[in-house]
């Protein structure tokens, strides 16, 4: 029996399975407000380069960032929030 087919098939399957658990996002992304939380208020708002007072309205849900600071988060975070984790997904009723 040769050895080289069935490498390649574990390799195929291998990459489906990977292109699945990308497609259906499981690895959750965290929220601007678990961030806020963890980093701290005034640590958010040096970074966001905002007021302490706009971080807690978006930490409690008072308020949402407009969409110019939201660009600003998704650049100060490289990318580790992005629009779905600041204003909820597309998906998500309020």
């Amino acid at each position: 029996m040769d050895f080289f087919p069935w490498m390649l098939l574990i390799l195929f399957i291998f990459l489906l399975l990977m292109m699945f658990y990308r497609s259906k996002n499981i690895m959750k992304r965290i929220t601007l407000k678990e961030y806020i939380e963890f980093i701290g208020q005034k640590n958010a708002a040096v970074i966001f380069d905002c007021s302490e007072a706009a971080c807690k309205a978006w930490r409690y849900g008072y308020r949402q960032p407009t969409i110019n600071q939201a660009k600003k988060i998704i650049i100060a975070t490289k990318g580790s929030l992005n629009y779905d984790s600041i204003y909820g997904p597309v998906t998500e009723h309020r």
